[in-house]
C-alpha cells in the first residue's frame, strides 16, 4: 500500500525544516509527499528534492508554492493541469496498474492571489468527468 503525505510546510528554505520533512518520510515510508506553500524558487528544487527524498522524482509548480515528490519505482505522475493555486496530477500504482487522480491546493487567504474559480469545472482528464478522487 502506498503512502500519501501532504504537508503546509510554511516554508521550506531552513534546513532545519528540510531536515523535518526528510525524517517525517523515512519514518512513514511514504511514496509521496506534496509539500504546499514552500516559498521555494523552482532553481531549489532539484537540490531540495535530493536532500529530502534521495532518488525521488519532482515536480514544484512555477509559483514555488506546491512541491510534489514521489518514489518513481512505485509510482508514475503525470500533472495534468496546474495554477499557482493547486497542482492535478493522474498517480498509476507501477506494480498494481491502478490510477488515481490527486489534487494538492494552496489556496492562499490574500485576495489578490486567490483564485477559486479555477477549482470548479476540473475534470478527469482520463474520464472527462469530474473529478471524484482528489485529495487535500
Amino acid at each position: 500500500m502506498n503512502k500519501f503525505l501532504f504537508w503546509n510546510t510554511r516554508g521550506l528554505n531552513a534546513r532545519t525544516k528540510q531536515l523535518d520533512v526528510k525524517n517525517l518520510l523515512a519514518k512513514h515510508n511514504c511514496d509521496f509527499i506534496a509539500l504546499l506553500e514552500t516559498k521555494l524558487q523552482p532553481a531549489q528544487a532539484q537540490h531540495i528534492a535530493r536532500f529530502i527524498f534521495p532518488n525521488s522524482s519532482f515536480h514544484i509548480n512555477p509559483s514555488g508554492r506546491i512541491f510534489i515528490l514521489w518514489n518513481p519505482n512505485s509510482l508514475q505522475i503525470q500533472i495534468t493541469a496546474e495554477s499557482t493555486q493547486f497542482c492535478h496530477c493522474e498517480v498509476t500504482h507501477l506494480k498494481e496498474g491502478s490510477s488515481m487522480d490527486i489534487t494538492a491546493v494552496y489556496a492562499s487567504i490574500h485576495p489578490t492571489i486567490r483564485q477559486r474559480g479555477h477549482f470548479f469545472g476540473l475534470t478527469s482528464p482520463t474520464s472527462n468527468s469530474p473529478v471524484e478522487d482528489t485529495i487535500g
